[in-house]
């Protein structure tokens, strides 16, 4: 899904049922619908812990990128879109 990524919102907390930390980012992005007259828009929750934090730290506010996702809802690859791409093959799970 290409998207148009509005911002980047680092999170840091406690789990409460272990008391683990956990860290990971919101991706406040918005596309085109066709249910919607203009854009549509969504924050993506990505944990650290799938791997996708170096390539997210270089993104910047206004980027185009890719989201996919595997049919279960989890994401499963990101890529920038254009010559801003840092990883010419995009990062995968």
């Amino acid at each position: 899904m290409l998207v148009k990524l509005l911002g980047i919102e680092s999170i840091s907390y406690n789990k409460k049922s272990t008391g683990a930390p956990v860290s990971a980012v919101n991706l406040h992005c918005s596309y085109p619908d066709a249910s919607v007259n203009g854009h549509k828009c969504q924050s993506v929750f990505i944990s650290d812990s799938l791997g996708f934090r170096t390539l997210i730290d270089t993104f910047r506010p206004g980027m185009d990128i890719n989201l996919d996702f595997a049919p279960n809802g989890q994401l499963y690859a990101l890529s920038p879109v254009g010559d801003k791409n840092p990883f010419p093959d995009g990062a995968k799970k």
